[in-house]
């Protein structure tokens, strides 16, 4: 019976389906990371033309500001977030649109079903049929 309780845990909590969206989600970090490290922020360096961008320290007397880690982050930050709007507004978004559009498309089927069978019973009255 532990089995049989184990399934059931598993299908009623989702717990698979979070399992696959976690490793899809830790996948999917991993490039991000890897976009923003091998291509984003070497082409940045280009243009600060100090060298590694990670490196760069602000010196306040004897406080060292880690600045270019920051700016390293912030920069992996704003890439995910991009990816995820870009995600959510062409991938899912299109997706709600065409349910959306096959609601409609349906709604317009049964309006024109319903005055098709109103056109029909009227012209049943009109011939004194019962109903």
């Amino acid at each position: 019976m532990p089995f049989l309780d184990l399934v059931s845990i598993l299908s009623n909590f989702n717990i698979v389906g979070s399992a696959i969206g976690i490793s899809i989600g830790m996948a999917a970090n991993d490039l991000i990371k890897s976009i923003a490290e091998g291509i984003i922020l070497p082409l940045l360096s280009i243009f600060i033309k100090r060298g590694d961008l990670e490196g760069k320290v602000i010196k306040i007397g004897s406080i060292n500001l880690q600045i270019g880690n920051l700016i390293s982050n912030l920069i992996y930050f704003v890439l995910v977030v991009i990816i995820v709007i870009l995600i959510l507004k062409y991938l899912i978004g299109g997706l709600v649109q065409r349910i959306i559009d096959h609601k409609s498309q349906t709604n317009e089927e049964l309006l024109r079903y319903e005055k098709q069978s109103a056109n029909h019973l009227n012209a049943l009255r009109n011939w004194n049929v019962p109903l």
